[in-house]
């Protein structure tokens, strides 16, 4: 039997199990009632909160390694850094966003902040697009073992779910009057007018109803639901069960396996699902043909094409979605001096933006990008510079593609040309932050490493999808339908240098020669912002796949 469900009846320590909740999502709550059913056989450990008994310090790890002592370790993963747990149960506990929003505003003001309409309108939307981030990584992605609980389905029939909830600790056959108990006496906590508000013995109960809160206000609220569910669809619906954790290989037989209640989250869809575009006749002009998407109107896609990261293929995929009057393509940051109204003339962006780029784009947008290792991305564009023509870098005045032909490697990464510096230096980062200038730094100091990769990470978790080139092949096919965008079948590959040496009048075949230990050096001092800012968005990989606009 699988040592995760085992309990044999005189244990003093229980399985472990890792709960990621959702603020004000009823974590505590069901603390309490693990207490009130397990009694002091059950250990708790608030992730990253060390304790003030100095023989149980904080180990830092999620789960808990004190594993003789912890029995449940709950994350509220707010960063969207942790990693997804593998080996163990998972408790994902969420709630209806207003209501979870609502609560998470009154527990504020406990701590001095303003109680107004305004500060409530900002907290708000703020909120709501982190809720959007955390339901995707959560409940939108694969999870073994996973076991969703929603706050209202909590207080509306707790027996039954905290019975689903026990089968995680082995309890198939839970003690029922236990469970009773456990129900019935179990105190309520709320917080309101700055207070909090403690009752003891009153049992589950759920008494807000966010129609009651005092700053109430339909359109405001229709638009949090909006930012928070996207417009398409509900992210639970079909995708999350109530009960969605599976059993070890090795569990016990079947009958003692937790139930498998299939039933959606309950959160209502906040528009009709998008219909499949109707075919193009055979016969149809292929630039008369209708797109080959399931945007909703109004709707945008911005690809963010970072120089020799493997995007001209997909650049030229997600232009094909599109009639050709409705794409614009730039080489360069232009779009913040472009009007709206000429902005919406296009449904589709591709080119060399920046983060000020992309939001000049009007309306609900999906953004996607592609990056790849920095140093290699660096090495790539030398090599493509120089595989360049003479003559053709001289008729075109391509001042990069000529100081490549002229330089040695080690000479190359050491210019000053604003050229190569403008290319090269932490570009990844530069292009995160906006239109950041190397000596001109515009308020953004690129020696604060910290401050300059987190605010790059910040922005990048708005995207909708972030590809990697070694991985691009698997990751586009998952974001096209993820973005509304249909199936593919595989990916052309443009621009490689076996295909740049079939264009001899532009192109020639070159030699790449490896880079010494001084190139090497002149790498890592390119790209020590770079760098950082790469293996964070490796890490964070599965949480950078949302199908909601921004």
């Amino acid at each position: 039997m699988s040592p995760y469900y085992e309990r044999q009846p005189d244990a003093q320590v229980l399985p472990y199990v890792a709960n990621v909740s959702w603020p004000r999502s009823g974590h505590h709550l069901l603390v309490r009632l693990l207490t009130a059913y397990f009694g002091p056989r059950f250990g708790y450990c608030e992730y990253h909160i060390p304790k003030k008994d100095p023989r149980f310090p904080c180990c830092g790890s999620f789960p808990c390694e004190k594993r003789n002592k912890i029995s449940m370790s709950k994350s509220h993963d707010f960063d969207l850094s942790l990693s997804i747990p593998t080996g163990c149960p998972i408790i994902v506990q969420w709630r209806e966003p207003l209501g979870a929003i609502q609560s998470s505003f009154e527990l504020g003001l406990r701590t001095g902040k303003p109680d107004t309409a305004e500060a409530f309108a900002s907290f708000a939307e703020h909120r709501a697009a982190s809720y959007r981030r955390f339901m995707a990584k959560w409940l939108e992605a694969p999870i073994e073992y996973r076991l969703a609980v929603e706050y209202d389905e909590l207080c509306a029939d707790p027996r039954s779910i905290l019975g689903d909830v026990l089968h995680l600790w082995g309890e198939h056959q839970p003690d029922q009057e236990r469970l009773s108990a456990a129900i019935n006496s179990v105190p309520h906590v709320t917080y309101k007018d700055r207070n909090r508000q403690f009752r003891d013995g009153v049992g589950v109960n759920a008494e807000r109803r966010v129609e009651d809160f005092r700053y109430y206000d339909e359109a405001l609220f229709d638009r949090i639901r909006e930012i928070a569910l996207g417009k398409a669809a509900s992210p639970f619906r079909g995708r999350a069960t109530r009960t969605g954790a599976r059993r070890p290989v090795n569990a016990a037989a079947e009958d003692s396996a937790p139930r498998a209640v299939q039933q959606s989250a309950g959160v209502q869809d906040s528009a009709p699902a998008p219909q499949p575009p109707a075919k193009a006749p055979a016969q149809a002009d292929a630039e008369d043909k209708p797109p080959q998407h399931q945007l909703r109107p109004g709707e945008r896609v911005v690809f963010l094409h970072i120089p020799k990261c493997g995007g001209s293929s997909l650049s030229a995929m997600l232009a094909s979605k599109f009639r050709k009057e409705e794409v614009l393509f730039r080489r360069d940051d232009i779009l913040p001096t472009m009007g709206p109204a000429e902005l919406r003339k296009y449904r589709y962006f591709t080119g060399h933006f920046s983060k000020y780029g992309i939001d000049a784009v009007p309306g609900p947008k999906r953004v996607v990008t592609v990056l790849r290792e920095p140093r290699e991305r660096i090495l790539s564009l030398y090599y493509f510079w120089r595989s360049h023509r003479g003559d053709v870098a001289k008729r075109l005045n391509l001042k990069g593609p000529l100081l490549a032909r002229e330089l040695s490697l080690v000479d190359f990464l050491k210019s000053k040309s604003p050229e190569v510096v403008s290319s090269v230096n932490n570009f990844l980062v530069r292009v995160m932050l906006g239109p950041v200038q190397i000596n001109a730094s515009q308020g953004f100091r690129l020696d604060d490493r910290e401050y300059c990769v987190e605010t790059a990470i910040t922005n990048l978790q708005r995207f909708n999808y972030v590809a990697f080139t070694d991985t691009l092949d698997h990751d586009v096919k998952e974001m096209m339908p993820l973005i509304g965008l249909g199936d593919v079948d595989s990916v052309e590959r443009r621009n490689t240098f076996d295909n740049l040496t079939d264009n001899p009048a532009h192109f020639e075949p070159i030699e790449r020669e490896e880079p010494n230990d001084e190139a090497w050096d002149c790498l890592r001092r390119l790209t020590f912002l770079d760098m950082a800012f790469y293996k964070r968005a490796r890490d964070l990989k599965h949480t950078l796949r949302c199908p909601y606009p921004m």
